[in-house]
């Protein structure tokens, strides 16, 4: 029924669901303060209904757990100093019986992400009593998953039984079960995709992760290339992977076929917490980007695990620390699974090269008889996560994504994956959205197509819109490379041989990508030495860039800003839309300030860039800046949806030195944005490709974003940049909207200003804001002019209103 009103909820129209959300989210609000409910109530109404259930609660543990839990929605990938904070809110309640299950969930997961493993450490300690025993039933599960990430093997296996959790005590049974093998013994590795959590979830709340056969289907690839030298005698591995592993060595001719002399010992090891007591040699490949909630990714991997990289996929661009960026270095050069990878490691320093993915390398017999059950359905045409699939006549329908593969075995995921590609080979059509399925029809000859609503996405590129002869080249690289590693592990070679070998045969095809991957900057920076920081003005100039329809909302902000300014201020308004009465109007307001009109209507004229709903063209002005007042050196630049609470001249004097400008950093990479926001707004893969190229030659990695709202501009920099010249040029090209294109052009290279000079009305100022808060920004919809919807059931969304109206005529 839940699930039933939930759908029903998501194809309404956006102002409809603005008018029920509140309702709904205050009908429900009293389930938050059970012990009972409130799990189900965080779970349900995410981010806006935590905060309210945040601001309406009396007892202080209460705010606590749902500040916590807010700070946790609110950020897709919670910083170090994010998750200290919320580790902070919920350490002083542990073991007093105030938190759920979920909460202690939570706690773990900030934990582990701060990097404060002796906190986690004692932690443990401060779950249990002197005894060792839990201080509350519902801490086990957590005692369980942080000593599993801690890797106390005795403490885990102990607390996941106690935990009444079946399927944490499966796991942990299988995690430290025995796989030591003989010395004689090669341990081979093939990754497995489980995780101490039966449901695990992202950090968005109510938002799972859901396991896709995809990823077995790449691990099947592999085992193709480790049936080359099968033998049933010599090979140790599940019953059931013997019947694949014959299959697929029957994919070789004979002439192609290795054997070998040592006993092989076929391990699984988990993406996600890989734990083993042997020392195990790991062909690497696939997805990496996400930690699950409560341990840690083992990423690097532990180090009795030995990978050599084939086809490696880094999707989250926050986890390339310099502690991931030396790991990979003592094993470069890395082959990349697609080419936005290959340049995020080369930009980091690491020797890299654009291998493809290993299932195009794929080939299964043919005339023999399959070793696994059919388990999905034959048919002339599937349509596998297409867009709009229904609409295929006569198609089966086909998901990858399948709750049953969670907790299914690994043979019996193997044997789906060997089923479902059998499936394709035979069909005439398939028409689907997953990289894994097109990949491997591509690969089996099978006629597809591939049909997904966003085909820029930085997983694809170099992939899915590659010719046959690129296909072919990928797959014969990688056969190459993984029989002759293979070859050598198998033979028993010493680390150091197998290293230096992968070194030689690698290092021509970086070297190689690394000639073909020189690009042209997307801005011109020039040295700025010898920048006179104590600038000449004497009276602080302001600017605003805007449109009749925030005409009405100017005068607050002025009124604002002369409430507290300790100097004269000049203004500078960048309008479009507006009268010469409409500025008159304004002078006449503020008879004792200078205000300088500029007209822009006629500037990017038919300019095709990607805003933001409810964002105008006028927002794109501030960019012509620097050569529209090229007597003024320094300037700030404040949006229009805003109050100053402090004095303005003081945010004027803080020095840039040689930086181009000043802004609030946020908590969150610039190329996540970019890579969620402005690769949405492409559709054509190719010219997505060269984007992603431009944009990692050019950023750097871990460039926190900035909101453009409140800028202290270093004009006389930006002049030196040809700053605008480069961003019109950029904004043609690519489509990108101002604040992405300030962003490229400062990457690592901003003042940071102090984060009371840009305080988010919504939701920051809520847990955060204070006395010294200087600037109250209302981003996004919820403006305080509106008087519908949430804003008037949050009492500090209230108290925001009010500063708004304080400066109301």
């Amino acid at each position: 029924m839940i699930r039933l009103l939930k759908s029903y909820y998501h194809r309404m129209p956006i102002g409809l669901k603005d008018i029920l959300r509140p309702l709904i989210l205050m009908m429900l609000l009293p389930m938050a303060f059970t012990l009972r409910w409130r799990d189900w109530y965080i779970r349900m109404t995410r981010t806006n209904g935590v905060i309210l259930a945040a601001a309406r609660a009396q007892d202080s543990c209460l705010r606590n757990i749902f500040a916590a839990h807010a700070l946790y929605a609110m950020y897709a990938s919670p910083s170090p100093q994010v998750s200290d904070k919320i580790a902070s809110l919920l350490f002083p309640l542990a073991g007093t019986g105030k938190l759920s299950p979920y909460d202690y969930s939570v706690l773990c997961a900030s934990l582990i992400h701060s990097g404060k493993y002796q906190q986690a450490q004692d932690a443990l300690g401060a779950l249990t009593d002197e005894r060792g025993r839990p201080k509350s039933p519902e801490a086990m599960r957590a005692i369980a998953l942080l000593a599993i990430a801690l890797d106390k093997r005795d403490t885990a296996l102990r607390y996941a039984n106690l935990s009444g959790d079946s399927w944490l005590k499966k796991y942990a049974t299988r995690l430290y079960g025995t796989d030591a093998s003989s010395s004689s013994t090669i341990n081979l590795g093939l990754l497995s995709y489980q995780t101490p959590l039966d449901t695990p979830l992202n950090s968005n709340i109510g938002d799972y992760i859901n396991p896709n056969i995809g990823d077995y289907i790449q691990t099947l690839s592999v085992m193709r290339h480790i049936a080359r030298f099968y033998d049933a005698d010599m090979f140790s591995c599940p019953d059931s992977l013997h019947g694949i592993f014959d299959f697929l060595s029957n994919s070789w001719e004979a002439n192609q076929r290795f054997y070998t002399s040592s006993p092989v010992n076929i391990l699984t090891i988990d993406r996600d917490c890989a734990r083993t007591s042997s020392d195990v040699w790991l062909p690497f490949f696939g997805w990496f980007g996400k930690e699950p909630d409560s341990i840690p990714m083992t990423f690097p991997m532990p180090s009795n695990i030995r990978p050599i990289f084939f086809s490696f996929h880094l999707n989250n661009i926050s986890l390339l620390t310099p502690a991931l960026r030396d790991y990979l270095k003592r094993y470069e050069p890395i082959g990349c699974r697609d080419r936005n990878t290959y340049n995020l490691l080369a930009q980091a320093g690491v020797k890299a090269f654009f291998s493809g993915c290993v299932s195009v390398t794929l080939d299964l017999p043919k005339g023999i008889r399959s070793p696994v059950p059919e388990l999905y359905p034959r048919s002339e045409c599937y349509s596998v996560d297409a867009s709009d699939g229904s609409r295929i006549q006569d198609a089966a329908l086909i998901s990858h994504e399948d709750w049953a593969y969670a907790s299914a075995p690994f043979p019996k995921n193997i044997e789906r994956s060997l089923d479902l590609l059998l499936s394709y080979a035979q069909a005439k059509r398939v028409v689907t959205s997953r990289l894994h399925c097109y990949l491997p029809c591509r690969a089996l000859e099978a006629p597809v197509e591939f049909d997904h609503p966003n085909p820029t996405d930085i997983r694809f590129d170099g992939l899915i819109d590659a010719t046959d002869d690129e296909l072919n080249r990928m797959s014969g690289e990688l056969t190459h490379l993984l029989a002759e590693m293979f070859a050598l592990i198998l033979a028993g070679e010493s680390e150091e041989r197998v290293y230096s070998a992968w070194k030689s045969l690698t290092m021509p095809l970086a070297e190689r990508d690394e000639r073909n991957a020189r690009r042209s900057p997307l801005f011109h920076r020039s040295p700025k030495q010898g920048l006179d920081d104590a600038r000449k003005e004497e009276s602080v100039p302001v600017a605003f860039a805007f449109d009749r329809n925030m005409l009405e909302y100017v005068p607050n902000v002025i009124r604002s800003i002369e409430a507290g300014a300790s100097a004269e201020t000049r203004y500078h308004l960048l309008t479009r839309g507006i009268s010469s009465e409409d500025v008159t109007n304004l002078r006449t307001m503020f008879p004792d300030q200078t205000i300088v009109w500029r007209r822009m209507d006629e500037y990017l004229k038919g300019a095709q860039v990607n805003l933001n709903e409810g964002i105008t063209i006028s927002t794109m002005d501030r960019l012509f800046l620097p050569d529209l007042f090229p007597d003024i050196d320094k300037m700030i630049y404040l949006d229009v949806d805003l109050i100053v609470l402090g004095d303005i001249s003081e945010l004027y004097r803080i020095p840039l030195g040689d930086s181009p400008l000043g802004a609030v950093a946020e908590n969150r990479p610039l190329m996540t944005y970019i890579e969620g926001y402005e690769m949405s707004h492409l559709r054509n893969s190719s010219k997505s490709s060269e984007l992603l190229a431009e944009l990692n030659s050019n950023v750097s990695l871990h460039s926190q974003m900035f909101n453009a709202g409140v800028l202290l501009f270093s004009l006389e920099a930006m002049r030196k940049d040809r700053f605008a010249k480069y961003a019109v040029r950029n904004a043609a090209k690519f489509g990108f909207d101002d604040q992405t294109l300030l962003n490229i052009y400062a990457s690592e290279d901003f003042t940071r200003l102090p984060p009371e000079w840009n305080t988010f009305a919504f939701p920051h100022y809520q847990l955060f804001g204070g006395p010294q808060t200087k600037i109250v920004h209302w981003v996004g919809r919820n403006k305080p002019w509106v008087r519908t919807g949430f804003l008037s059931l949050d009492g500090h969304r209230e108290k925001t209103k009010r500063l708004w109206k304080q400066f109301s005529s």
